[in-house]
């Protein structure tokens, strides 16, 4: 195990990359983009199954956020985690947004009653536009449905519809990522693009 501790880890980045090198098995931590620590286990050429966050001290909470899993390097990466701002194009879906952002009293819910009712939102409190890089747009969904949910992106007046995610008529977590602008298929050039965008769902069958 790697131990990595003290009041200096407040407000802090911390970066976990396991690998293979070798036949090795070898975790790196980095802090704050600097390597703080590494570990390697001899022959165990495989990846971690799970890594586990705990806190030895038991008088002081342990406060994790901006929780990133990738198979990249992560260093430098921060986790946005923004709700709907307004009702977008598209509101064939019994509810508004409101419904379903917990900052606006939520979560409630919105309902679709026809196959191919389309329901989008903007997020125009993603951020600023001064920011570098974007690295992908998230849609993070929980719902049921007897047939499927599909994520839906539109951008510059046009709707780009993903696959279903697999709902089923009990209550389940999805997400979505478009890792490029689905317009121009490359990647998104800043923050601005996403605020400009609307993202929200398609009931499909």
């Amino acid at each position: 195990s790697i131990q990595v501790c003290g009041s200096s880890l407040v407000d802090k980045t911390m970066d976990v990359h396991v690998y293979t090198s070798g036949g090795n098995a070898v975790v790196d931590v980095y802090i704050d983009g600097a390597l703080a620590d590494s570990a390697t286990a001899s022959g165990a050429n495989r990846g971690a199954k799970t890594i586990q966050w705990s806190n030895p001290v038991f008088a002081y909470s342990l406060l994790i956020s901006e929780v990133i899993v990738a198979d990249e390097d992560t260093r430098g990466w921060r986790y946005l985690q923004t709700q709907a701002s307004a009702n977008g194009t598209h509101t064939d879906w019994t509810g508004v947004y409101t419904d379903i952002n917990a900052a606006s009293g939520g979560p409630n819910s919105i309902v679709a009653t026809a196959t191919n009712d389309v329901e989008t939102y903007t997020y125009t409190e993603a951020g600023t536009a001064a920011t570098p890089y974007v690295r992908a747009a998230t849609l993070c969904l929980k719902g049921t449905s007897a047939a499927d949910i599909a994520p839906v992106a539109r951008v510059s007046s046009t709707d780009y519809t993903a696959t279903g995610l697999g709902f089923t008529e009990s209550a389940v977590w999805r997400q979505h990522f478009w890792d490029t602008n689905p317009n121009t298929s490359t990647g998104w050039s800043n923050i601005a693009e996403v605020i400009a965008a609307e993202f929200g769902v398609k009931a499909v069958t």
